[in-house]
């Protein structure tokens, strides 16, 4: 089933809660915590009070990212375990306010900038280390694990096109088999030139239960050149039987050129419409 969720910026953020709600199709909200918790700590009392009040509008918080990883775990030097154990112990604590998916992100994709004569096997060697010490926490608290895309979803290698994506994505996934330990795919980006290349990765690893978060961009975005395509794509998660979350992009081609009431229209009436979607290929299995 697709649970359509709000990305809520929290204090700051112009939609309030209770507005979020009156949307039929969504069912919670998606945060930063990097926008909730600004110094990088995740506090008991703090996270309580953010459940019970979100929770209060009849929305749920299940999914969220993580901060930005520390430059230590990126290079696995360091104080790099102390961060990585301080990861173990919020995913626990995340885990216990009813966070089923965290979405994190590790820049490895740099290497020129960051290891210099290390190159490509240190990076994969590194990516297995830390998926070795996260993952098991992970599965004892039943947290699904997205790995965020940073500019060709965590790639390697630099030729763009498919098959270099679906080579890297394999590679990743094949460090850890367990089911929680997965991707967030986002519309665009992935070196990736048309949606159908798009559509075959949804099918393959959405059919994997490996795709936990998704943005499928906004079709009622001005400006949003992928609108057509969107219902193609609702299809190949369809097909894949998805369970996952998705968020909609909130802002269209001109971020600055619409207001906040605007803004909020405009996800509700995409929410609604890809609910809509969703709905008919339940209905009718096209």
């Amino acid at each position: 089933m697709l649970k359509i969720v709000f990305e809520w910026l929290g204090k700051p953020d112009p939609a309030t809660l209770e507005q979020i709600a009156q949307i039929p199709a969504i069912c919670g909200v998606f945060c930063k915590l990097s926008s909730l918790c600004g110094d990088g700590a995740l506090r008991e009392e703090e996270l309580s009070n953010l459940r019970g009040k979100i929770a209060c509008s009849g929305l749920a918080l299940e999914v969220v990212e993580y901060f930005p990883l520390h430059e230590d775990v990126i290079r696995m030097k360091g104080d790099h375990k102390r961060h990585i154990a301080n990861f173990k112990e919020d995913i626990a604590r995340l885990s216990e306010i009813g966070v089923k998916c965290l979405c994190y992100s590790l820049d490895l994709c740099n290497g020129n900038q960051r290891y210099g004569e290390h190159g490509e096997a240190e990076r994969w060697k590194n990516m297995e280390y830390f998926l070795g010490e996260i993952i098991p926490v992970a599965e004892k608290y039943r947290v699904n694990m997205a790995l965020c895309p940073n500019g060709r979803a965590q790639t390697f290698s630099k030729a763009p096109g498919f098959e270099a994506a679906e080579k890297d994505i394999d590679a990743l996934l094949g460090l850890r088999h367990e089911r929680i330990h997965g991707i967030a795919l986002p519309i665009s980006g992935l070196g990736l030139e048309n949606f159908e290349s798009r559509r075959k990765l949804v099918r393959k690893y959405g059919a994997m239960g490996r795709i936990h978060f998704t943005d499928l961009g906004n079709p009622q975005n001005p400006g949003e050149s992928n609108a057509k395509d969107i219902p193609q794509l609702m299809k190949a998660y369809h097909d894949a039987d998805f369970e996952g979350y998705a968020t909609l992009a909130r802002r269209g081609a001109n971020p600055g050129a619409i207001s906040p009431d605007m803004e909020l229209r405009g996800v509700a009436l995409g929410a609604n419409y890809l609910a809509g979607v969703w709905d008919t290929l339940d209905k009718f299995n096209f």
